[in-house]
């Protein structure tokens, strides 16, 4: 399957070809991005980051939120994991910064977009709760991880990436154990039916105060 997340076209066109293969999807990982890129706007009118981190995928979901309904059961529901980060607790509110290129800040468009997965992540939690749905939805911060997402970083934090692991081998993961926090939440017996929660390291913990306003989850 090709997908392009700077084009909602593209998302669109992708989940037309899955439909093809007509068969169930009982787990969604939605994990691709960007990190701390140069202001572009893409073919939809959005900046790059917000759309590639949050909003592409929250559309992707929504289209394929009748087939996740439809694989899952009582007894073993379909998941949704978004992955987020750490970095959504410096986030602000003020989601129409994005736009605006002449105050653009690669660090708060990269924050603002993962506080936005997690503020809509609730924000579908809650509807699939209420409507009793056998699908739930999760997130969670993977980590400090080692790899090219920081191409567009400071050439020092680069330098540190790549010569300083000897020293700080204790904060970087590699992909593969970056991973076991998304594999966890995605097949956890213990986690069947929650839904809602924010995860690192493999545990439930509290996510930003921001991140749990409901009114700025309805407004995005």
């Amino acid at each position: 399957l090709s997908l392009d997340l700077r084009s909602l076209k593209s998302v669109k066109n992708c989940f037309m070809q899955f439909k093809k293969y007509k068969t169930p999807l009982h787990i969604l990982i939605n994990n691709a991005g960007v990190m701390l890129t140069p202001y572009r706007i893409t073919e939809d009118g959005f900046e790059e980051q917000f759309q590639v981190n949050y909003l592409s995928h929250y559309y992707l979901t929504l289209l394929l939120l009748d087939k996740l309904k439809l694989s899952g059961s009582r007894d073993h529901s379909s998941r949704i994991i978004n992955v987020s980060s750490a970095v959504h607790f410096i986030a602000g509110e003020d989601l129409e910064k994005l736009i605006c290129m002449f105050d653009y800040s690669p660090h708060y468009s990269y924050a603002t977009s993962k506080l936005a997965i997690v503020l809509s992540s609730y924000h579908l939690a809650r509807h699939l709760n209420s409507s009793r749905s056998c699908v739930t939805i999760n997130t969670l911060h993977p980590g400090v991880v080692n790899t090219g997402l920081y191409r567009h970083t400071h050439w020092s934090i680069r330098w540190l990436i790549l010569y300083g692991e000897m020293y700080f081998y204790y904060l970087l993961q590699t992909p593969k154990q970056a991973a076991q926090s998304a594999i966890y939440v995605a097949m956890a017996a213990e986690l069947e039916g929650v839904s809602g929660c924010y995860y690192d390291n493999c545990k439930a913990v509290n996510s930003s105060d921001l991140s749990y306003d409901q009114d700025l989850q309805d407004e995005l």
